[in-house]
């Protein structure tokens, strides 16, 4: 890599790191929840017609689960970050605003 060159790819900030985290948790997340659904959606088998509004239900809230999550991980993890950046910084808090 030459002097003038920006490192564009590396990130020393740890984003991916905390994205790859909040994907992982927010899997299994959605995991539990489509077997939780799917469980409750097993009984509709028997009446005709019902399955696909059943498996709809477990689809959506499978997908819902996995946005939420992920949106709550990344953010509560950001936040961390933010938070020892500021008690890293040694300015008062005052003088951060």
């Amino acid at each position: 890599m030459a002097d003038g060159d920006v490192p564009d790819l590396l990130d020393e900030t740890g984003r991916l790191r905390r994205l790859a985290i909040a994907f992982v948790i927010a899997v299994l997340a959605a995991g539990v929840a489509y077997f939780v659904c799917d469980q409750l959606a097993t009984p509709d088998e028997l009446r005709p017609g019902s399955q696909r509004g059943a498996y709809r239900f477990v689809y959506y809230v499978t997908g819902l689960t996995f946005a939420v999550v992920l949106t709550a991980v990344h953010a509560f993890q950001k936040w961390l970050v933010r938070r020892a950046e500021l008690r890293d910084s040694g300015l008062p808090r005052a003088k951060l605003r």
